[in-house]
């Protein structure tokens, strides 16, 4: 498992070995605020919203890849 809190520009930079099988998924947290909406999964007084699971090989990952996480608002000027 690999957790890391983003950088305001909400990129996660991961160094992987081309040669092993990953399984990803984006994840939000507390982003209600921004505009989120739907039915966040909640724990300990805070919300979190999940992409759909990938599973790829390192040399799959390609770089800039996007995580579309649901919840998140439609609107492209909307906060994220």
């Amino acid at each position: 498992m690999f957790m890391q809190a983003s950088p305001p520009d909400g990129a996660t930079r991961l160094v992987v070995n081309p040669d092993i099988r990953y399984d990803l998924h984006g994840q939000a947290m507390n982003m209600r605020s921004q505009g989120w909406g739907g039915d966040p999964w909640t724990h300990d007084g805070n919300e979190f919203w999940f992409s759909p699971d990938e599973v790829m090989l390192g040399s799959q990952l390609d770089e800039g890849h996007v995580f579309y996480v649901d919840g998140a608002p439609t609107d492209s000027s909307s906060s994220s």
